[in-house]
């Protein structure tokens, strides 16, 4: 395998493994053929292409990349030949460069190599902040957070190697999952999670059910698409009994899950679970008690709380 291999943690789970069978059954002898490759810029972030390839005899096609003049080289899974046609998506692409691409294709285990097509990409947009890293022993791998109005990734060095820009930014959590996409909760609007393939594509919007509001601390996305979410259950409550306001507005965090077609498969409230005549009787005394159970960080299995001494398993 070529060294700089680009396999970014999570980025191309979605795509298909060499070797793919496309149904088309071909003599072992024949060897694949080239028909044609084109390399087309993404129109919105110049570090990704995709290149369309067409081939005769083949099951699967990849690509391997490198700046033009240079030596080290990058490779791209496979991905399965649909009829004669095959589209590779290309990322971690170098910023106003020039990249020559060879086409790699593969029949019945076998590799054959194919042509080579030129792509030239633009300059970084002007409002993307720039990094640098360093230290004697980078851990490997990219490094995923938020930064003004863009979602990103940057390598051991600080390249940007991914970029995604949000109309009002992504807030306070952009996140990789388990199932190979990102998440931002961007503020105001909708107010729901929006995820975002590596391509740049918006897969979906979501949200927390029963009318409660999407917290913007905390999801976890499950490989298969299914999620766990974080809600906002407020309720007016009178606490009169309590030494408290008569119509006090009372929230508390709510965790649900749901299936991947958004179905709720589960609920829990702290209302239904906690007593708030265990909070402090100044809290319980304000017009706003938003103590009842707060937290920022979910786990599978378990959810930690702040401002309450204890853990709930769920």
């Amino acid at each position: 395998m070529p060294r700089g291999t680009w396999f970014p943690l999570a980025w191309f789970i979605s795509l298909l493994s060499i070797g793919c069978d496309s149904g088309t059954v071909e003599a072992p002898d024949v060897l694949p053929e080239l028909i044609g490759a084109e390399a087309r810029p993404d129109t919105v972030s110049v570090l990704r292409a995709t290149v369309l390839v067409r081939v005769r005899h083949a099951d699967s096609v990849a690509v391997s990349w490198r700046l033009s003049g240079a030596t080290e080289e990058y490779l791209t899974p496979a991905v399965a030949v649909s009829g004669d046609s095959a589209r590779v998506p290309v990322l971690g692409l170098f910023a106003a460069a020039r990249h020559t691409i060879s086409i790699l294709m593969w029949a019945h285990g076998r590799r054959s190599p194919g042509g080579e097509v030129e792509l030239t990409t633009g300059p970084l947009p002007a409002d993307l902040p720039v990094f640098t890293a360093g230290g004697p022993d980078p851990y490997p791998g990219y490094v995923v957070f938020q930064s003004g109005s863009y979602g990103l990734a940057i390598d051991t060095s600080g390249r940007v190697v991914w970029y995604h820009r949000f109309p009002s930014g992504p807030g306070l959590n952009f996140q990789v999952q388990p199932n190979g996409r990102y998440v931002a909760r961007p503020p105001g609007g909708s107010g729901l999670w929006t995820e975002v393939d590596p391509m740049g594509t918006v897969t979906r919007t979501f949200g927390c059910a029963s009318g409660m509001a999407t917290r913007f601390h905390d999801v976890i996305v499950e490989a298969g698409g299914g999620y766990w979410t974080m809600c906002d259950d407020v309720r007016r409550l009178d606490l009169s009994a309590l030494s408290g306001r008569v119509d006090a507005l009372v929230s508390g965090t709510a965790v649900q899950h749901f299936s991947a077609s958004g179905s709720l498969l589960f609920s829990w409230t702290p209302f239904d679970h906690l007593n708030i005549a265990d909070l402090d009787a100044f809290e319980r005394g304000n017009a706003a008690v938003n103590e009842l159970l707060k937290t920022c960080g979910l786990y599978l299995g378990v959810c930690r709380l702040r401002h309450v001494a204890l853990q709930i398993g769920l």
